[in-house]
């Protein structure tokens, strides 16, 4: 369909759709539909007098500028992270779902994924062209293979120090041999209060059994 301004009687010719000039709005909806914004009659962002849409298809500049915004953010976080992940200072372990090499490479995956969805949405909302070329560079990039961590690295310091599999091994023996310990000791304790009192009873036990005499001969 083509468009046409009204103005006087006069037609002028767009190539999108009909505009108002009295009211400083487009007559049908945008053919973008929501994509060009969510007022689908605004003409030029409503700021005539700084913008212009000879074809009827303006697209929402504050929509592209969070979508840039974003772009550019999603951009940068993947190159840092290919970095951190070709040149690591710390020796990280391989597989795992936490603070891994592996980890990294599905974050990695992730923010790929991100930053295309951002460039799509960008393309069709009818942004302005170019995008950064960081950005198109970052979602074409291979992401590295999955591999160890280079030889020699430290440690990170949020880590745990690595305990052997020996070393644990005789600490479980430890702790039963302490606990084998400590119910022998518990045994023998009952065996004791179980034979008492002995022949010589402390002077309190001594005085108790005296009493008990004296009832039994009265």
């Amino acid at each position: 369909m083509r468009a046409g301004l009204v103005l006087e009687g006069v037609r002028k010719t767009y190539r999108a759709r009909y505009y108002n000039p009295s009211t400083g709005r487009f007559l049908s909806e945008d053919p973008m539909g929501f994509a060009g914004g969510f007022n689908l009659y605004a003409y030029a962002m409503n700021s005539p007098l700084n913008f212009a849409d000879p074809d009827g298809t303006f697209p929402d500049l504050a929509k592209c500028a969070s979508l840039l915004k974003n772009i550019i953010s999603l951009a940068n976080q993947l190159q840092t992270r290919i970095q951190e992940y070709d040149n690591p200072k710390y020796n990280l372990p391989t597989y795992g779902s936490c603070q891994t090499r592996e980890s990294h490479v599905d974050k990695m995956d992730e923010t790929q994924n991100a930053l295309n969805d951002r460039i799509k949405r960008y393309n069709n909302s009818n942004c302005p062209d170019p995008l950064p070329a960081l950005a198109n560079e970052m979602a074409t990039i291979p992401i590295p293979a999955l591999s160890p961590s280079p030889a020699g690295l430290p440690n990170p310091p949020w880590t745990i120090p690595t305990i052997s599999p020996a070393v644990i091994v005789a600490l479980i023996y430890v702790a039963i041999f302490a606990m084998l310990l400590f119910m022998l000791a518990g045994m023998a304790v009952l065996a004791f209060a179980y034979n008492y009192p002995p022949e010589n009873p402390p002077g309190g036990m001594r005085l108790l059994n005296l009493q008990k005499e004296i009832q039994t001969n009265v």
